[in-house]
């Protein structure tokens, strides 16, 4: 089974609610507070704006990969049990990826009712301890790594 992701478009009432929040000053958390729109919108809404240039010419070289590896008893930056994705961007002119690891944690495992990512660099954890789901995404995570 295909997983969906549902796409929500905000209507322009509230977009133009956040611009004028924005340009009152008031910050990005105050304006997720008040308008219930996601800090990752809200971030892009003024990235876009602000920076437009700069946030296309970002896509056009940078290109985001993940590969999920699996389960892990003990997350180098919490402690607790954690669920690994080695994620990196490739520079498209130049072809170097940046490799870096991303922990969740899912609610109840550290006392949190949201989810919570870890940002690990890839030099201060070698990946050991992770049950990869498959050998075959063991051997891809060896290949992309070696």
């Amino acid at each position: 089974m295909i997983a969906q992701k549902v796409l929500h478009r905000w209507p322009k009432a509230v977009k133009s609610q956040v611009n004028e929040l924005r340009e009152r000053g008031l910050t990005i958390k105050e304006i997720v507070d008040a308008t219930g729109v996601p800090t990752g919108t809200v971030q892009h809404w003024f990235y876009e704006r602000d920076g437009a240039e700069e946030y296309r010419a970002a896509k056009r070289t940078m290109r985001p990969s993940l590969l999920y590896l699996g389960r892990i008893e003990r997350c180098p930056a919490h402690g607790g049990v954690g669920y690994v994705q080695l994620r990196w961007i490739k520079n498209v002119e130049t072809g170097h990826p940046t490799y870096f690891w991303i922990v969740q944690h899912n609610p109840g495992q550290i006392g949190n009712a949201k989810k919570v990512l870890d940002v690990v660099r890839i030099g201060d954890w070698d990946g050991s301890g992770i049950a990869f789901v498959s050998t075959g995404r063991e051997r891809k995570f060896r290949r992309l790594v070696a």
